[in-house]
């Protein structure tokens, strides 16, 4: 997807070697905020958001973290 490569880096900023680095997106969701705890220790719809994840398959490093929201914005920015 040509969006979410628009998004990362060129290349790993934790990879010492030189040559190709090869990047893989992943989504995953996380809590929205840390500042409340979930009632009764359930998380609501409200509790978590989406995120892509950009790992280097090199070092395992994270490159870059997108928001779901981000994601979404751009897609309606090209016409999606």
């Amino acid at each position: 997807m040509s969006l979410l490569n628009s998004l990362a880096p060129r290349r790993c900023p934790e990879c010492d070697e030189p040559g190709v680095f090869v990047f893989e997106w992943t989504a995953t969701t996380v809590p929205a905020s840390y500042a409340a705890a979930p009632v009764n220790g359930r998380l609501t719809y409200n509790d978590v958001k989406c995120v892509f994840v950009l790992g280097c398959t090199s070092c395992s490093a994270t490159v870059v973290v997108v928001d779901a929201e981000t994601v979404a914005r751009r897609l309606t920015e090209d016409g999606f």
